[in-house]
């Protein structure tokens, strides 16, 4: 039987809201693996991001979502099981992940994470499936008329101390063995403004924090102003927004 670099699949399910009679309702749910986008992204976002573009279009169109990873991405994505939960105007998404990364680990602790999924030489192989990491969360959302407001959660644990080397570039990147962190994410639509937001803090009691707003002007023109703050300390590792760096620290 073939030895190949990966395996990849999952279950989706998506019922029509007709069969479901009762008052709690399943929207999606899958099972196996997926990519999952909390609010901005300033905790965790897997989706397509298109980094310091802000046309209009694509700079708005932030928001959660979860959907299956069909990709050749080997890093990006989670492995478990994720369901989006509707009550009434509530909606509560959960998930879990387990899953073995690639990793360079000496005497027991993870030095660097690779993400480019090769294992052709006796180094390469060596790194593969050397560690692995657990992720779980919630999403709590409620939609008003005009708008809505969310809560999310995210808990991450490797299977071993992550501790980069230190470098000038790196000295404030996350190191250790768990990282908690939390945000509140916000969308509203209201007299032709368009506004959509997020912040985020971590463990260490750090705060990161993006906020947009659009308006259209007549028919050919649309104003839009952004304004994002990440403390030089604040603490992620599936972070992606609006950025000058992928590390999403110290900008204003």
């Amino acid at each position: 039987f073939p030895s190949f670099d990966s395996y990849s699949g999952f279950v989706s399910f998506s019922p029509a809201p007709s069969s479901q009679s009762s008052n709690i309702k399943i929207a999606k749910a899958i099972i196996g693996n997926y990519r999952l986008r909390l609010g901005s992204g300033l905790i965790l976002n897997q989706a397509f991001s298109l980094g310091k573009n802000i046309q209009s279009e694509a700079f708005m169109t932030s928001g959660t979502t979860i959907s299956p990873h069909s990709s050749s991405d080997q890093h990006n994505r989670m492995q478990g099981a994720v369901a989006d939960v509707r009550l009434g105007s509530f909606s509560i998404i959960p998930f879990i992940s387990f899953r073995q990364i690639d990793a360079v680990v000496q005497d027991d602790t993870i030095t660097s994470i690779p993400t480019d999924g090769y294992h052709r030489t006796i180094g390469e192989a060596r790194k593969r499936n050397a560690a692995s990491v657990f992720n779980a969360g919630l999403h709590l959302s409620f939609f008003g008329e005009w708008y809505n407001i969310g809560g999310n959660v995210l808990y991450t644990r490797f299977s071993h101390v992550f501790y980069r080397p230190l470098r000038a570039y790196n000295n404030n990147y996350f190191r250790g063995k768990e990282l908690l962190q939390g945000s509140i994410d916000y969308h509203a639509r209201r007299f032709g403004f368009h506004l959509r937001g997020e912040t985020a803090i971590d463990q260490g009691l750090n705060i990161s924090s993006v906020n947009q707003i659009s308006h259209n002007i007549g028919e050919d023109w649309q104003a839009a102003l952004s304004y994002r703050y990440y403390s030089k300390h604040y603490q992620q590792l599936y972070a992606s927004s609006v950025s000058e760096s992928s590390s999403m620290q110290g900008e204003q």
